[in-house]
């Protein structure tokens, strides 16, 4: 994201969209020649909090400033020192998500909070969630309800390198087997090489491991992932993921091109699956036919 709307944020645009490493830049509130060359955007540049709040819907890795004037009005202090507290409630929702070995009960409120800061070289997070599970599992066993407490913890770190890692630790109340404690460790790293357009390639290992409450009955399972992605010009894109299953030795292989037009996506998927995908997943390609296939998406954006 760069601020500024004069022909020193125009020059800075031009620069900056030379890069390998460039895979998207907004300009607020930029002016038409940035308009040519990037995407304008409306937001006040000593608006701190709005610009905030676009950095984080983004997914912002770098801020340029071009004027003088916010850094004046303190905007390096404020995300240097910027912390964030959310809170939340959920009503009506009945679905799994993610790792949920229960669904929820739709009629009881959900609700939780997270607390978000920076620390040397990246920034933390704590998170906490309440719901009340019940209904058929996710690995047909009978059908429970309990009461489920979830404790998050993420980070992610820039060493030249990008590190992060996420724990969730799950409890149900009520003693429902093997899947009454749920402990999710995910690690991280990625890399953008300078080839062409800038080559990201990512890997992470996912440790899990479920108990009931004398932790007599366990299971563990890893599974890591292998991807890349590589633009191919402002508009399209092609990346590739490996997905290995370490209990059962099986992998997923995916390879998807994406080209953006202006108010659509279009994808296509090429992907072969294994005959059996271990433990919970909530994921419509893993969810699919096994062996190989095909998928064809437009997507509207409004």
């Amino acid at each position: 994201l760069l601020l500024g709307s004069g022909g020193r944020e125009h020059a800075l645009a031009w620069k900056i969209c030379k890069s390998s490493q460039l895979e998207k830049l907004y300009v607020a509130p930029g002016n038409a020649g940035t308009s040519e060359i990037a995407e304008n955007i409306a937001i006040d540049i000593n608006d701190f909090e709005a610009i905030g709040n676009f950095c984080v819907q983004k997914k912002i890795n770098v801020l340029v400033v071009g004027p003088e004037q916010p850094l004046v009005n303190g905007i390096h202090d404020y995300f240097e020192n910027n912390s964030n507290l959310w809170v939340w409630g959920l009503y009506g929702n009945q679905k799994q998500r993610g790792f949920d070995a229960l669904p929820t009960i739709k009629d009881i409120p959900e609700f939780g909070g997270r607390f978000q800061s920076f620390i040397p070289k990246g920034e933390a997070a704590i998170s906490y969630h309440y719901r009340q599970a019940g209904g058929d599992s996710a690995l047909g066993i009978n059908t429970y309800q309990s009461p489920e407490h979830r404790i998050g913890f993420d980070a992610k770190l820039d060493l030249g390198f990008g590190v992060w890692t996420e724990a969730a630790l799950i409890h149900k109340v009520n003693n429902i087997g093997p899947l009454t404690n749920q402990f999710l460790l995910n690690l991280g790293i990625d890399f953008t090489f300078g080839i062409g357009k800038g080559l990201t390639i990512s890997k992470e290992y996912l440790f899990s491991k479920y108990s009931d409450n004398q932790l007599n009955d366990s299971i563990s399972r890893g599974i890591s992932a292998f991807s890349f992605n590589y633009p191919l010009n402002f508009f399209s894109s092609l990346s590739a993921l490996v997905y290995q299953q370490w209990n059962n030795n099986k992998q997923t292989l995916m390879l998807n091109y994406q080209h953006q037009f202006n108010n659509l996506s279009g994808y296509i998927i090429l992907y072969y699956n294994p005959d059996s995908i271990e433990g919970i997943q909530q994921n419509d390609i893993f969810r699919s036919f096994a062996g190989p296939g095909i998928q064809l998406l437009l997507v509207y954006n409004h």
